[in-house]
C-alpha cells in the first residue's frame, strides 16, 4: 500500500488517494482499538467502582 501511496510505479495518479485513505484507516483503527476504548473502557470501570463506594444505596 505504501509504494501506491507514495507513487512508485507507473501513473499512480488514480490509486495513490485510495491507498492514503486505506492507509489513514488502518492506523486511525489501531488508534481506537487499541488504545482508545480500553483506556474510556478503565474509565468508566473506575467510575462504576467510585459511585458503588461513595454514592448511598437506594432503599427498596
Amino acid at each position: 500500500m505504501l509504494p501506491i501511496a507514495i507513487g512508485i510505479g507507473t501513473d499512480p495518479s488514480f490509486r495513490a488517494p485510495m491507498a492514503i485513505v486505506v492507509i489513514g484507516g488502518l492506523i486511525s483503527s489501531t488508534f481506537l482499538s487499541l488504545l482508545l476504548i480500553p483506556i474510556v473502557f478503565a474509565f468508566v470501570d473506575d467510575a462504576i467502582a467510585w459511585n458503588r463506594q461513595h454514592l448511598p444505596k437506594p432503599r427498596a
